[in-house]
């Protein structure tokens, strides 16, 4: 019987999700490790009132804020928060500086439970970083971005794009990846079983398996794919996702 080679070819991805409304603290936009975003507070408000939302003053009065959210890992520690290439509106009486903090809530959302954490960012125009030391493992956090409304003359808050990134110890996770395994050689017609072995992936999702970019199967949860379909040069490949939130 004649032998057929096989190419294996591995792709695993991340789940991709729309951007959320995040003007408000419950909607906020997650943030996922070695991901940089660009966000905007165009057109957002702020929300005030006894514990609302935007009831702080740790370092400025928030104006028109927006919201990020992320979780830290099994352990926890430091992390960078990178803000990087505002791009202010120009428009007469409209400041053009950012206000920024980091908040741990022991209570989502509810201002009189924050507690700010690491610098505050007051009046930026640039590049800027905040600084958070012994962030608590599997902890959520919150930043949020406002526009800065002071000075002679100003009468609107800032309104502004800029690209943010979260790094460091306390937010790195191990590289998803896929191993497979299968005969080397075979006969047409033969039943073929490949076999993947998924690691360094929480929150996986099913197995998608193609034959020449084609899908032929879906496995929620069994690793295993059993063809008996494969001709001389087809390519075999797998996709998973891991990490639902990212």
């Amino acid at each position: 019987m004649k032998g057929l080679q096989v190419i294996i070819y591995v792709f695993l991805s991340n789940l991709v999700f729309n951007q959320m409304p995040y003007n408000s603290c419950d909607k906020a936009l997650e943030i996922c490790p070695n991901t940089t975003i660009n966000i905007n507070n165009f057109g957002a408000n702020k929300t005030f009132c006894g514990g609302c939302e935007d009831d702080f003053n740790f370092c400025y009065q928030p104006t028109n804020t927006i919201w990020m959210k992320f979780t830290t890992n099994d352990i926890g520690g430091n992390v960078q928060i990178q803000f990087s290439n505002p791009a202010f509106e120009i428009n007469p009486g409209q400041d053009v500086r950012y206000n920024a903090s980091l908040i741990q809530a022991n209570i989502p959302c509810n201002a009189v439970s924050y507690t700010e954490v690491g610098n505050c960012i007051l009046a930026a125009n640039n590049n800027q970083t905040i600084t958070a030391t012994d962030l608590l493992p599997n902890t959520t956090y919150y930043i949020v971005i406002s526009g800065e409304l002071e000075g002679i003359g100003i009468t609107t808050a800032a309104e502004f794009s800029i690209d943010i990134s979260v790094v460091g110890p306390a937010f790195n996770r191990p590289i998803p990846f896929i191993n497979l395994g299968i005969a080397t050689t075979i006969c047409a017609g033969d039943l073929v079983a490949v076999l993947s072995d998924r690691g360094n992936c929480s929150d996986p999702g099913g197995f998608r398996w193609y034959i020449n970019g084609i899908l032929r199967a879906v496995t929620p949860t069994d690793s295993i794919f059993f063809t008996t379909e494969l001709q001389d040069g087809d390519i075999v490949s797998v996709e998973s996702s891991c990490f639902a939130m990212c």
